[in-house]
Order: C-alpha cells, then structure tokens, then sequence
C-alpha cells in the first residue's frame, strides 16, 4: 500500500474515482492532482531549451526540415517497420527513440527487437536513431509530430503542442511470447489510424499540425509548476500538515479486499473463462 498518490489532473482523477472499488486504489494519506514535473523545463525555459536543441541538432548532423519521432511503450510485432515504411516516401527525417531497456531477462525480447529494427533502419536513408539516453522533452521538441502507442510520451506531446499519432491495430506486449492485444490509446489523441492509413495520416499531420495539438488542464493541470506543487505536498506531508489543507481529493471509502473479490475479481474472470470457452467451440 503506497503512503501517497499523484496524478496529473482532472481527467484522471475521474479514472481514479472508476477504481473507487479496488482496495489499492486507495493511498493511505491520499492522492493529490500535481501535473507532470518532468514537463516544467520545457515549458519554463523555451530559450535555453531552444539553445540546448541547436547544440543536439547539430551533434546529431540533422538538416532542416520536417522531422516525425517514433517513440514507443514497447517495440514488438514490427511497429518500427510500419513507421519506416510509412513514412520512407515522404519529405521528412525519421527519428526513432526507444526506451534505455534495462540489462535484464525480463526485457531481453524488447532489447532484441530494437536492435533487429535498427538494423532494419539502416536500409531506410531517412532515419536516425537517437540515444535511449535523449530526454524525451528534448526527442519531442527535435519533431514536428509524434508517433507512439498507449505510452506517456503521447500526453508529453500533447504538452508540447505536437500532433500524436497511434495506430489502433498495433498490438501491445511487453515480450514475444505473451498474447497480444490492442493498444489502449488516450483520450488526448486525436489521429487514431489503421496500419494501412498510416502514411496518409502523417502525412495530413506534417501539413496542418495546428489542427491536432491540445493542451488540456483537463489532462494536466499546474503546467509549468507541477514540480512546486509536488514538493509542497511532500514537503507539508513531512512537517505533519493535514492532508486536506494540501487538497488531497476526497477520500473515497476503502471496501474490503473480500469485497473487491466478489463484486470485482470473480465476475471478471468468469467472463474470461465464458469467452474463452465459447471461441474453442
């Protein structure tokens, strides 16, 4: 059970409320609305940020131009391959930006399927892989638009006014082994494509950008201060404040785990079970 609980706004705060019967839903001092630090460079400091860009333009020899970054949850099932073909005919860089994988069994299906991809990468002349080290803020403001899956760099874009793209027959796994299912893309994309409409969508996304950015306070709420705000909550947390003079959210009555089991959990599987049994008959 966790002590404290962020979010970044309203509209999550709305999904937490949808958990309001999962006994883990529920941090013991409570769940506080503080944006998205990491966020706050970016949009505090456009200048320097902008200095720091030229400086990584320059290393990475990109030439001006329209630029589309690939930045996925997972790279399985060959995404990668869909963007490069996607976009392979088009007047724009690729940059492609993958997670820094740890060194571990767990995720050695995603680290072998990035370096087939960046082998993959090496017959298409306009793509460039960046550093897994590279900020994601720094890898978003490089691109005039953002492809990505059901990751959290697509609210990332959405915060700094790029177009995001996901496509809604991507499948989702966080190996090869595992059963694959559909992305669970959100709310604040507004081009949700199939594979096959991929290359018109980016397309469409590099000529008009200004139709598809939104920056929503329903989404992230404190931008540029959610790193304030953040410390402040620990910091009166710490000193003993009470939790609803920081405006925790309202608590929400804590239902029992035996509860949770029966309203939630058992029907749940039960349907599984139904479904899988009538798709083997």
């Amino acid at each position: 059970m966790f002590d404290i609980g962020f979010i970044p706004g309203p509209e999550w705060q709305r999904r937490w409320e949808g958990a309001n019967l999962n006994p883990g839903a529920h941090p013991r001092i409570g769940v506080f609305v503080n944006g998205w630090p990491k966020s706050d460079v970016s949009l505090n400091n456009p200048s320097g940020s902008r200095a720091a860009l030229s400086e990584l333009e320059s290393r990475l020899n990109l030439t001006p131009g329209k630029r589309v970054l690939y930045a996925p949850g997972f790279e399985t099932d060959d995404k990668q391959l869909d963007v490069m073909l996607a976009t392979q005919s088009l007047d724009c860089a690729l940059l492609v930006k993958h997670w820094p994988v740890p060194d571990s069994t767990e995720f050695a299906d995603i680290r072998n399927n990035i370096n087939r991809m960046n082998i993959e990468a090496k017959r298409f002349r306009n793509v460039v892989m960046l550093d897994p080290g590279i900020g994601i803020f720094d890898a978003i403001e490089l691109a005039d638009i953002v492809i990505t899956d059901e990751s959290t760099v697509s609210l990332e874009a959405v915060i700094c006014n790029k177009p995001v793209i996901s496509v809604q027959d991507w499948p989702m796994r966080v190996n090869n082994s595992d059963k694959a299912r559909l992305a669970s893309i959100p709310g604040h994309v507004k081009l949700i494509v199939a594979r096959t409409e991929l290359e018109s969508a980016i397309s469409q996304a590099l000529e008009t950008p200004s139709e598809f950015p939104q920056v929503s306070t329903d989404e992230v709420s404190h931008q540029g201060t959610a790193s304030d705000r953040t410390i402040d909550v620990l910091e009166g947390i710490f000193q003993g404040a009470d939790a609803a003079s920081l405006d925790a959210l309202k608590t929400l009555s804590r239902p029992s785990k035996i509860m949770y089991v029966i309203l939630m959990v058992f029907p749940a599987r039960v349907k599984l079970a139904l479904r899988q049994a009538f798709a083997r008959g």
